[in-house]
This record gives C-alpha cells, structure tokens and sequence, in this order.
C-alpha cells in the first residue's frame, strides 16, 4: 500500500511538471470559452524555456481575469506554478466554496485522452487517397517481378533523397498553414463556400483541403515503414542489403524531416526572444541553439557588486540582460564563450543559503571574469551542464583530429558527413566543417573522417579551443566501481565506499521531475537495441551514444523520429534511425 501511495505523490509531481509550461492551461481555457486565448500570442512547444513558459503562464492568468471574472487574489503567481510552488493553495481554494465548473456531458471525455492516441489521426485519408484498383493478374515469374520493383525502388530512395527534402519545409509550416485556412474559412464565409463546392467536386465531400494538406506529409514517414516491411519479407541475402540501403535513407530522410521542423520551431523560440530584448541588432540565430534561460546574479571585473540579471545560453554566446517593464529586457552584455573557460565552485553540502550557488566564467587571457550566482544548487547544477554543452558543441573533442581544423558551419546546401555519409540534419549549424579542406562532418564523426588534405600548417584566425570537464566512459566505471567497492585499494586511510556518485542528482528546495523513480520501483522498457552509429548530445535531453553500445528502450512516443533511452545509468532521446532492435524481424 505504501509503494501505491508513493506512486500516487510521483503523479501529482508529473502533473505539477505537466502544467508548469503553460501550454496546456492556455488550451484548457479555450476548451470552455472558444477563442478565450489568442494561441498564436502562446508558444506551443516552450521546450522548459523560462521565458517562454512565464510568459505562457501570464496569458493564462490574464485571460482568467479578462475572460472568466476572476480576481488577482484568487489565481497563483506564474512563479509558483513554474517553480512546483505552494500547490497546497488548492486546499485553501476549496474551503472558500468557489462554484466549480457545471458538469459537461460525457461527450468532452476525448479532450483527456492521451496526444499519441490522435498521432496516427488521418491515416484513413491517405489510405483512400492512395489505394487504386488492382489489375488484372498477369502471369509472370514471380523472382523477376520482386526483383525488378527492389531495383527501382532502392535506387530510387538513395538517388532523389536530396529532392525529397523539400518535404522539411513543407512539414515545418503546415500547421501554420492549416491555422491560417481556419482563420480565412472563419472570416470570409464565399471563400469556405468555394472551398466545399471544390471538395464536393474532387471527392464527393469526403476530404476537405485541410484534410488533404497533412497527406504529403503522412505520405514522407511511411517510406520507410514501407522499406522495413520488404527488409522483413526478403530471404535473398544481396536484395536484402540493398534494401537496408535504401532502408537508411529513407530512415536518414526522415530523421531530416523531422529535424528541420524542429529547427523551425527553435528559429520561432529564437524570434520570440529577440523581440523582446530592446538593444538587440544582431540576429540570435548566429549565436547557435539556445540552450538555458533564466535568473542569475553575475559579478564582473567592472562591478564588483552582485547584479540581478536575465540570461539567455546559447551554443556560442551568454546574452546578459537587465529587465525592464513587462516582458521587455536590455541586454547589458554579450559574453562569447570562445574566449572563457569554465571553473566550478563547490559549495558545502549544508549549504543551503540562496545564491550562494556558484561557478566561474574565466578568461582565457587573464583578463578577469565573471561570477555568477544562482538561487539553488539544482539551477546552478543545469546552468553547468549547458554550458559543458556548449563548449562541447563549439569545440568538439575531436575538432583537430588527422590534421583538420572542424568548426561549427551553418550549411546552405543539402551535404552528407564525409564519415557516414549520412546527411547533416536541420536548417542552421547542421554540422561541422574543416577551415582547411572544407569536409563535413557530424560532432559524433569527427574522430572517424579520412586526413585533412590540405594539412599544410597555415594559421587559421579560430580561437583557441575551450576544454572542460566532462565526463568520459572511464570516469563513469571508475565510479560506478567505487560505489560498490572500497576505496581502501587506492587510499589505505579510507575504508568506505564512494557515497555521492558523479553527477548524482542533488537535492534542491523546490520539487524536481526526474526521470529517477523510488527504490523498488523500477521504469519499464520495452526491449533493446544496438547502437549503429555514434550520436552526440546537444543538450541535456538527448542522449549520447556509441556504435556497438546496447540502449534499453523506455518510451517510443517521443517526438517524431526520437525514442526514449537509458545507457550506462544515462537517460534522455536519441535519434531512432541510429539503433537497431534486437529480436526483432528486422534483425
């Protein structure tokens, strides 16, 4: 009973963490007043971005007081619900007898259902669209026929791959296209009119043109369950590899797709912030992926003193801003990374004192740095991670192996890593390109790419790499080992074993989600697979990998070509086109 209960307080924390983006108040609201929350003034995919989620979370309470009467001291603050605060408020609400909601017929049950139920939500349209009438069967030698379709097929997936790349695009703007169909059927009743004559006319009414704009789309991430079907049901070794051929692009297609609708929505994120910083001209874009934003203290060699500050963490930059009324900000100062070096700074274990949590950002030069200070140890301990990530990112490991000079590109061409051949995925900062011989290449590639061929020793105007601390696969068994072993064999006064791991996760004030769950109660996976290809993480979400490695699987319902996994104690998304299930037909 007790384990039960201890599942139940994991719920309320899950949906505590469900809620404190915004998003799904925002749509709420509009499910019991249409139109009582402009969705285009919120932003759907917040990625845990503070900014983005307060600002959420504001039109939330905005539209509660505007919308529904309700008064300021009625509603929470946006800082207690993004930061898991003061849920026992609920108690307090209920004692006052505030009149609930009227009860709705059981026919608004779907809007609880899970969102991957409805992922697969049209597939009938592209199925009727797509099937023809089968033709009379000819008599012909069966082998030929198969052999003569595998041919086309796996050469025509490997040979117009860069062609069906425009599907990136189209799959980044239909939503907004389909929204903003909605917004002209809505406003202009001849147009909706000529719309459903034209619908009558090209298919007795069935599929409307909002219908049919998510067919190309659906019609792109079937190519390779398609390829997988034929992989399982071919026996002949030769078309068998070359089905997997074909496999992998489509695959690597997909994962392009997906990829370049995710960089779209990150440009959107990227916008959103720009706007709001006041003395901004340079585009944010050129800084790289933000990676962390929030609230610090920082000290600098100019003041002394601790300055309250908003900071936005990008792949080659730290934006330092001072806020100004509303949402607005003034950036104070822009800190490239490419000339600072990280120094952590411990703090005792029962330190538990706001902003006293704290790490170094030290020039390169000897020039000074910066202090900078955070409100718990757990934010201080994110804020490190990313910008681990970020130096990791601008300067690879491997960024100087077998003599090139790899720096991060933005690409403006389709182009395929030198390694796997693979093709580098997104819209900006795709991969990495060599200074000298001008070779692509993913990050997690770079160690495996053929010697630079124009290794002639000239002076390149790139700063020096940044080095930091993170953790390579020896550390993490040394440590491991530790955990379970005394440290007597290398320290003779100290017969204990490690009692805090690397990196484990600290306690902090306020509630954490994580993926951690209670002794006893172990998450699920559902089976294993082989990793085939090197993958390195860009942020602290995704999950590193290397070729030969074995990665439970935990969840396949990530976004679109992602699945959730756990290696060597690790979580986080991986791309699902790098792994191969084992005991599967595929194999």
């Amino acid at each position: 009973v007790s384990q039960q209960w201890m599942l139940c307080s994991e719920w309320v924390c899950d949906l505590a963490h469900a809620l404190r983006d915004g998003v799904l108040l925002c749509q709420l609201l509009n499910n019991l007043l249409p139109q009582s929350v402009n969705l285009r003034q919120i932003n759907l995919r917040p990625q845990m971005s503070q900014f983005l989620c307060l600002k959420n979370i504001r039109t939330f309470l905005c539209a509660c007081q505007e919308k529904f009467g309700m008064r300021k001291n009625e509603l929470f603050e946006a800082f207690e619900l993004f930061d898991v605060r003061d849920f026992a408020k609920q108690n307090v609400h209920s004692s006052f007898h505030y009149r609930p909601f009227p009860d709705e017929a059981c026919e608004d049950d779907d809007l609880y259902d899970c969102v991957e139920e409805d992922e697969n939500e049209g597939d009938d349209i592209y199925e009727d669209l797509m099937r023809t009438e089968e033709p009379e069967t000819q008599q012909k030698v069966e082998v030929d026929k198969r052999r003569c379709f595998l041919m086309d097929d796996t050469d025509l997936c490997v040979c117009v791959c860069g062609r069906l790349l425009l599907y990136g695009r189209y799959c980044s703007q239909v939503e907004a296209a389909t929204k903003h169909l909605d917004k002209i059927t809505s406003t202009h009743e001849d147009v909706k009119m000529k719309l459903e004559e034209c619908s009558m006319r090209a298919n007795s009414g069935r599929f409307s043109l909002r219908d049919l704009l998510m067919v190309p789309m659906q019609r792109v991430l079937k190519y390779h369950l398609l390829l997988q079907e034929l992989v399982k049901h071919t026996v002949d070794q030769q078309e068998k590899e070359n089905l997997r051929t074909a496999l992998d692009a489509m695959r690597d297609l997909a994962q392009c797709v997906n990829e370049v609708k995710r960089d779209n929505e990150i440009i959107r994120q990227i916008t959103t912030f720009q706007l709001c910083i006041e003395n901004m001209s340079l585009s944010l874009a050129l800084y790289g992926r933000p990676k962390i934003d929030g609230e610090f203290k920082i000290c600098s060699p100019e003041k002394k003193s601790k300055q309250d500050r908003y900071g936005f963490l990008f792949d080659k930059a730290l934006l330092v801003c001072k806020k100004r009324s509303g949402e607005s900000l003034e950036l104070k100062e822009l800190i490239e990374l490419q000339h600072y070096q990280l120094r952590d700074e411990p703090s005792g274990e029962k330190d538990s004192k706001k902003w006293t949590h704290t790490f170094l950002l030290m020039d390169l030069y000897g020039q000074g740095g910066y202090d900078l200070y955070f409100k718990t140890r757990e934010l201080k301990k994110k804020w490190l991670e990313q910008f681990e990530m970020a130096l990791s990112n601008m300067c690879p490991e491997n960024s100087t192996a077998n003599g090139h000079d790899f720096q991060m590109h933005c690409f403006e061409d389709t182009t395929s890593c030198k390694a796997c051949q693979m093709l580098l995925r997104g819209i900006f900062y795709q991969g990495y390109r060599c200074s000298r011989c001008r070779m692509a290449a993913h990050k997690e590639c770079l160690g495996r790419v053929p010697a630079c061929g124009r290794n002639s020793g000239e002076k390149t105007d790139k700063e020096p790499c940044v080095t930091c601390d993170v953790c390579v696969c020896v550390w993490q068994e040394l440590v491991q080992y530790y955990q379970e072993n005394s440290l007597r064999e290398c320290f003779k006064d100290v017969d204990s074993r490690l009692q805090t791991p690397y990196k484990q996760p600290e306690q902090s004030a306020a509630p954490q989600h994580s993926s951690t769950r209670h002794a006893g109660v172990s998450e699920r996976y559902h089976g294993t697979a082989k990793v085939r290809y090197d993958f390195s993480a860009r942020d602290r979400t995704e999950l590193s990998l290397r070729e030969g490695d074995t990665v439970k699987i935990l969840s396949k319902k990530a976004h679109n070509g992602w699945w959730k996994g756990e290696v060597y104690g690790r979580v986080g998304l991986f791309p699902a086109n790098y792994v191969e299930e084992e005991h599967s037909d595929y194999c």
